[in-house]
């Protein structure tokens, strides 16, 4: 059943979601209508291709493929609980005022809560509003942005069976980090420094520790003063490995 959702002027600034296609910003818009009043919905990409593609020529794979990015863009929580496979969309009630909600009869993902995996000196990206991490609703943050902590679930169907760790202590960026901090100017040591001690400081826990580093630096280059020109600082998606 199809939902009246809002959407904010900032979703078309956003640098996270620059980096999707046409067809996956629009599937991820689509994916609000689709959830239920808590952002979340049992996955099957007939339905969803059903819901938001109905006239289109677009098939479930096509579908299958925007979940996918939207996953590894930390848009969305792709998860799995007794053999189903269900979505949430991140932040949602950060950015979804809603009169008289229905509570969700679908489980949410295991140890599940708002991500937090941002630097502590800066708000989070804002494609969908601007709440910091620890604004009242109406405050300043984007609609589903950032990295979504996971207990048993995973991040994505690839990610199956893997369970959310601290931090190790021999992580280090990878070659991909390197090349994109380099990109958009950013200091990597720096980003790397205040990324342990934020993940350490807050005893966190994710189940892909260099995706969660790939989101902090697309933050960061969000979030840098805009003194270069446009090019140097275009939002890229870092694929990880």
């Amino acid at each position: 059943m199809a939902r009246i959702r809002t959407i904010k002027p900032d979703f078309f600034r956003s640098r996270t979601i620059e980096q999707l296609t046409l067809e996956q910003r629009l599937t991820f818009i689509g994916l609000w209508t689709h959830c239920d009043d808590e952002g979340r919905a049992e996955y099957d990409p007939r339905l969803l291709k059903a819901d938001v593609w109905p006239l289109s020529d677009r098939t479930a794979a096509d579908v299958a493929d925007d979940v996918r990015a939207l996953t590894e863009s930390s848009l969305i929580t792709h998860y799995r609980v007794a053999d189903r496979e269900y979505i949430q969309v991140n932040g949602w009630r950060e950015h979804q005022k809603i009169n008289r909600p229905t509570p969700s009869k679908l489980p949410p993902p295991e140890n599940a809560h708002e991500p937090d995996v941002t630097s502590d000196d800066s708000d989070s990206l804002s494609t969908h509003g601007e709440l910091s991490e620890d604004s009242p609703p109406e405050g300043n943050r984007e609609q589903g942005t950032g990295n979504k902590e996971q207990g048993g679930a995973t991040s994505s169907p690839a990610g199956r069976g893997k369970r959310a760790h601290p931090l190790p202590d021999d992580w280090t960026p990878t070659d991909k980090h390197h090349d994109y901090a380099r990109r958009n100017e950013l200091d990597l040591d720096r980003e790397a420094f205040k990324f342990r001690n934020h993940a350490h400081s807050k005893a966190r826990k994710l189940v892909d520790w260099n995706a969660g580093f790939s989101n902090w630096l697309a933050k960061s280059a969000e979030q840098r003063p805009k003194t270069t020109t446009p090019n140097t600082l275009r939002g890229e998606r870092i694929a990880e490995q």
